[in-house]
């Protein structure tokens, strides 16, 4: 199991990586690499009017960041309002994936490109939270 700002991730060695939301019994996320798309992974949502969503990526990991950018999406649809702890963490993890970011892209190339795909996550989620806040009025 881990975590995400407000996803639990539960991965027991099969596939799909499910993501859960608060008390929801069911996954309200599904990670899985399918054959047919060699090394790219799928996220799936299950969110209502988000059923059709599905981003592809690099790795699990990559992926989760969209995730938490779609319950974003969602929670914001409900008029909730992210506390200021939640935005606190999230703009922590954007600003270590960056550091990690720099220090791939000058060691491997590669590696620190999907990085900067979770840093562009991360800023989604962190302008649904300004958007949700401003249309609150605070």
């Amino acid at each position: 199991m881990t975590t995400t700002p407000r996803i639990l991730w539960i991965d027991e060695g099969t596939r799909p990586i499910t993501g859960h939301v608060g008390s929801l019994g069911p996954s309200a996320f599904s990670l899985y690499q399918p054959e047919f798309t060699g090394d790219e992974w799928v996220l799936m949502s299950r969110l209502t009017g988000q059923e059709d969503v599905c981003r592809y990526g690099a790795s699990a990991d990559g992926l989760k960041p969209e995730a938490e950018a779609l319950l974003a999406e969602f929670i914001t649809s409900l008029g909730a309002i992210f506390p200021a702890i939640l935005r606190e963490r999230v703009q922590k993890a954007r600003d270590d994936a960056q550091g990690v970011a720099y220090y791939e892209c000058a060691a491997e190339g590669k590696a620190g490109e999907r990085t900067f795909g979770q840093i562009d996550a991360y800023d989604k989620v962190l302008a649904a939270m300004d958007s949700a806040e401003k249309e609150a009025g605070r």
